[in-house]
Formats: structure tokens, C-alpha cells, sequence
């Protein structure tokens, strides 16, 4: 599989992706790989781990680019 393209990239959106990125670190042993900060040097506009060879993309949630709504999963009823 060397060389190969991961066929699908979890795209998680949360809270607060500087603490998720911290708890994906020390929980899952993830190694994060790049952070991008939003303009705002608050969020995280965009950020990648990789989780056994996976590679996972990570932010915080911007609701001003979704026409004020919220997208996390406590925000769309999930877990």
C-alpha cells in the first residue's frame, strides 16, 4: 500500500481544536503534522494529525462562514 492515497480524510470539527489536538496527542498518540491559526490568532482554521498512518484534518468551528450556524456535533445533535 506504500504510496497510495488515503481514500477518505476525517474531517473533525469541535470547540476548541487546540485542546482536541491535545487530547488526540496524548490519548490516540496522534503527531500533528501542520496548524494553520485563523486570522483572529484564536481558532484554528485548519490543523492535520496523523493516527496510525491515517492522516485526520481538524478546526474550530466557524459559524460567521455558515451563515451563523454552528457546526459541531453537540451543535447538529450528535456526540
Amino acid at each position: 500500500m506504500a504510496g497510495q492515497a488515503q481514500g477518505v480524510i476525517p474531517h473533525l470539527v469541535v470547540e476548541d481544536a487546540a485542546a482536541a489536538l491535545k487530547f488526540y496527542k496524548k490519548g490516540l498518540g496522534a503527531s500533528e503534522t501542520m496548524r494553520m491559526p485563523a486570522d483572529d490568532g484564536k481558532r484554528i482554521l485548519h490543523a492535520e494529525i496523523a493516527v496510525n498512518g491515517a492522516r485526520v484534518f481538524v478546526m474550530d468551528d466557524f459559524p460567521e462562514h455558515s451563515g451563523g450556524k454552528r457546526s459541531t456535533p453537540a451543535a447538529l445533535s450528535g456526540t
